[in-house]
This record gives structure tokens, sequence and C-alpha cells, in this order.
């Protein structure tokens, strides 16, 4: 558009150059005329002489006419040199004017030219601009798709390592019935056991009495310290049976609860959006209240309708830094009895990622739950 305006402007001065000097042609045109007529034609003495049939009287009055017109010739001359020289100083203010109009079209030319070069220069930039653009969009675009290329690959990979945890985690799981039913089926066989006993104890203290019947007065002392010693072995045994069994059945649980924990928490240190860390979120506070809930011992003889609430000060590694009361039962064995529950539990089963434990630095803690 530019090239189009300066093409426009130079043609107008053109024509404008062209008028003026057809303009100038016709004013030096004309003086030439009017200068070629006064010379062509100057005053005849004819036109001055004086009738023969005119008496003296007029000779005087011809030469006095002939003055009048000697001074308007002179004045005409005068007339005549002055228009030369305001027609002379026309034509050289027309000059004038012309050559700064050559100046004029000169600078817009050399003007035009700057501006044409520039805007080579400028189109050139934009040319060289738009070809860096064009390969670094290349380049960015071979990026993306080879990053999306990498991203289909990661999130198959992915898929795939879940659908196996997501197996391992059902064959543990199933491990863990398993394991479960064991343990109770072991924990029936030690009762039975202690009702064999029971009755093997019965039947040897029947035999006792029937030899005891026919030795009383004689084995009285060694009857009744035989008795002791007995009921004092049974409890021993009836009490180290149950520990026994308590503390498999605790140490299995445990197991279980850990292995759960330590799957859930390699889950969710694969998974990495909000979702994702929700549901860890969530599975940890019910692993966290589960193994609270397992480490929790009620004093007997406590009524059953007591509620309590804490509030738990945690680490990031599962340690507690500080109980809180919130709301007591308002029974001091049954307070202290949760908060004794909170610390046997510690470490609590925390992500391995510090920003999701961050979630459980301050936790509400109900009991029962």
């Amino acid at each position: 558009m530019s090239r189009r305006f300066n093409g426009e402007i130079l043609a107008e001065n053109i024509v404008g150059l062209l008028l003026s000097g057809l303009v100038l042609a016709g004013i030096v045109a004309s003086i030439f005329w009017a200068t070629n007529k006064m010379i062509s034609t100057p005053p005849s003495k004819q036109s001055l002489s004086i009738p023969t049939e005119i008496k003296q009287p007029a000779l005087k009055a011809s030469s006095v006419d002939s003055a009048d017109i000697e001074k308007l010739y002179q004045k005409k001359r005068d007339e005549i040199a002055a228009k030369k020289a305001a027609e002379a100083k026309k034509i050289a203010d027309e000059k004038a004017r012309i050559e700064a109009e050559k100046k004029r079209i000169k600078e817009l030319e050399k003007q035009r030219q700057r501006k044409v070069e520039l805007e080579r220069k400028q189109l050139a930039e934009e040319k060289e601009k738009l070809a860096r653009e064009k390969r670094q969009a290349a380049i960015r675009a071979e990026q993306e798709k080879q990053k999306a290329i990498a991203e289909r690959k990661r999130i198959e990979k992915e898929k795939q390592q879940a659908v196996k945890e997501r197996k391992r985690i059902e064959k543990e799981q199933q491990a863990a019935k398993i394991a479960a039913k064991k343990a109770e089926e072991k924990k029936r066989q030690v009762e039975e056991a202690q009702k064999r006993a029971e009755l093997e104890k019965q039947k040897a203290e029947e035999a006792r009495k029937k030899a005891l019947a026919e030795k009383k007065a004689k084995a009285a002392a060694a009857k009744k310290a035989e008795a002791e010693a007995r009921r004092k072995a049974k409890q021993e045994a009836e009490k180290k049976a149950k520990a026994e069994a308590a503390s498999r059945a605790k140490a299995e649980k445990q197991r279980i609860a850990d292995e759960l924990a330590a799957s859930i928490a390699d889950i969710e240190a694969r998974e990495a959006n909000d979702k994702a860390k929700s549901d860890a979120i969530a599975r940890f506070g019910q692993a966290i209240t589960a193994k609270i809930n397992r480490s929790w011992i009620i004093p007997p003889k406590l009524p059953s309708n007591l509620r309590a609430t804490f509030k738990v000060y945690t680490s990031t590694n599962g340690r507690v830094k500080k109980i809180v009361v919130i709301r007591s039962s308002g029974n001091e064995a049954f307070d202290s009895s949760a908060k004794e529950a909170i610390r046997r539990a510690v470490p609590l089963p925390m992500p391995k990622k510090v920003s999701w434990a961050k979630e459980f630095k301050e936790m509400t803690i109900r009991f029962p739950e």
C-alpha cells in the first residue's frame, strides 16, 4: 500500500511540473508577442505631421499635442517595462518555485527510497521471523507429539501396574482371610484343649475325692496343697493359653493391617491426581482408626454409653506429638484407656508422600469410632 501511495504522489508531482512548464511557456510567449508588437508599431512622423492647410496657430497646438503624445508613449513604455519586470519577477518566482518543487520531489523520492528500503528490511525481517517461528512451532509440535506418546506409554504402564497391584492385593486379602480362618481354627482347638483339660481335671478330681474319701484324715493337708497347686497351675495354663492366643491373633491382625497399609502406601505413591490423593487419605484414615481400635483395651464394668473425642497432633512419620481432650466422657478410666490406645498404636500408618502425610498432622479421634 505504501509503494502504491508513493507512486501516486510521484505521478501527481510530475503532472504538476508539466502544467507549470506549460504555464511558463505561455507567459514567455505572451511577453515575446507583446514586445514584438510594440517594436513593430512606433509612432510615425506622418501621424505627427501637420497638414499644410492648418494655419500658424494650429502649429502651436500641434506641438503641444506631440509632447503629450510623447509623454503618453513614455508612460506606455514605463508600463511595459514595469510589466516586463513583473513578468520577469513572476518567471523568476516560478523558476524558484519549480526548483523548490524539484528539490521537494527529489527529497520525497529520497524519503520514498528510504521508506522502500526500510519496508524491504522490515519485510525481510518479518519473513525471517515467520520462518523462525515456523521452525520453532514445528519443533514444539514434535516435542508435544513425543511428550504425548511418552504420556500414553506411561499411562498404559501405570494401568498395567495397577491391575497387577489389584491382583496382588486381592491375593493378599485372600491369604489374610485364610490366615484369619486358621487363627480361628487354632483358637477353637485351644478352647477344645481347655475343655478336655477341664474334663480330665474333673475326672482326676473325682478319683482324688474317691481316694481321699478312703484316706480323708491322713491326706487332708496333702489334699489341700495339691488342690491349691492344681488351681494355680490351671489358672496359669489358662492365662498363658489365652495370652498366647490373644497375642497370636493380635500379631496376625497387626501383620495384615501393616501389609494392607504398606500396599496402600505403594499404590498412593503411583497416584498423581486429586482423586487418588483423597482416596489414599481416606484409606489411611481408616487404617489409623482401625489400628487405634485394635490397641484399645476397654476397662471392664463401664457404662456402654460413654463417648469421648480427642484432637491428635502427629508428625509425618506417624509419631504422636500431642493429645488434647475435646470432649471428655466424664469417666477418667475411659478417657485414660482411649489415650493409651492412641499411644500404643504408634507409629500410625502414614502415606510415604510427605505432602499427603501432612493431611494427618491434626486429626479428630472419637471413642468409640
